[in-house]
């Protein structure tokens, strides 16, 4: 995902970094043996981290004026040109860095960039708008007198128009409104940097498994842990901030990035059970959209309690698993703006 120039950029726009996949693969480069697992056909195939995790102009924006419709695509770039050997030198030298940010960055941008993302996105600006217009349209007379300091020239006929118009579409069976693509890309790097310093808050732990036991990724890596007591209520969503949230990511087959919300005084690196990997591999395959990533020929996965290798039908599924829970939090409404939790 390297800048190009203006008249050859390419139209294949990875959500999930090449740079990061090539991690689970062999040798550790874009075009390395990778393996894949459909979780809606079950099917097993090899591929290549440049192969995978992309839609074409994912992040083209739309230009009224004459700038680069580009540009975005173009920050990814920039950005992997940071968190990319950050989280290379994890995997050479199984630590973590003295600079936690550039993870933290990879983190933040990797929640926000996906079509998982994208869709979270566009569910919250149609619950605020469509909450707007139906407030808007409950007393007839508040409608029209704002529609008449909004249009003072407008004629008094078309604004009744307007009111009619606006109850007809709430009374449409599944009316919803889509906001542009190049709003929500611009709502992402808007909110990034805050979530990045929420982050950065958090303890920052290093899993190492076994020999034995690889850990998995998928195209949607973020996972969010419950990490309260007893089970979670229903009122709980988990999110970057919150206390009762363990944001975890697999940077490699061997390393698991775990950010716990309290201060641990005692070692950062912690060496993990084959069932402890079991039980994540299990979070990230029934939290990805539809494809997990993996090393080898196999990976340790929890099933009912117990440990198995696969990937198996078991895991077969779609982004509406009930065995994934919550995967990401509520939007909140600021200033204007959607903002994550």
């Amino acid at each position: 995902m390297c800048a190009a120039p203006a008249r050859s950029r390419p139209g294949r726009h990875h959500y999930v970094p090449a740079c990061y996949l090539s991690q689970f693969a062999f040798p550790i480069e874009r075009h390395g043996r990778l393996m894949v697992f459909d979780r809606r056909t079950a099917a097993v195939r090899p591929s290549t981290p440049d192969n995978e995790a992309f839609i074409r102009d994912f992040y083209t924006l739309e230009r009224t004026d004459r700038g680069d419709a580009y540009i975005a695509e173009e920050a990814f770039a920039r950005l992997e040109g940071v968190f990319a050997p950050a989280i290379a030198r994890v995997n050479d030298t199984r630590g973590l860095p003295a600079n936690i940010r550039p993870l933290l960055a990879f983190i933040v941008m990797q929640f926000l960039r996906t079509p998982s993302a994208r869709a979270w996105q566009a569910r919250g600006y149609n619950a605020v708008w469509m909450a707007a217009i139906k407030e808007d349209v409950r007393h007839r007379d508040r409608f029209l007198s704002r529609a008449r300091k909004a249009h003072p020239d407008m004629p008094s006929e078309e604004i009744d128009e307007m009111y009619e118009a606006a109850r007809e579409f709430l009374r449409a069976p599944g009316a919803r409104i889509e906001m542009d693509q190049t709003t929500m890309i611009k709502d992402a790097f808007e909110v990034a940097p805050e979530l990045e310093d929420v982050l950065a808050e958090r303890c920052w732990l290093l899993g190492l498994p076994p020999d034995d036991a690889a850990v998995v990724t998928s195209d949607d890596p973020i996972v969010l842990e419950w990490s309260g007591r007893g089970k979670p209520p229903k009122s709980w969503y988990p999110g970057l901030g919150d206390p009762d949230t363990t944001v975890l990511v697999a940077l490699g087959p061997k390393h698991i990035l775990a950010g716990v919300s309290e201060q641990v005084s005692s070692k950062r690196r912690i060496c993990l059970t084959r069932d402890q990997v079991a039980q994540f591999n299990t979070s990230v395959a029934c939290r990805a959209a539809r494809f997990v990533y993996y090393t080898g020929a196999g990976f340790p996965f929890e099933q009912h309690g117990r440990v198995v290798v696969g990937p198996t039908q078991w895991l077969k599924g779609d982004e509406n698993d009930h065995r994934a829970g919550k995967k990401r939090g509520i939007i909140q409404v600021e200033q204007g703006r959607l903002r994550p939790t």
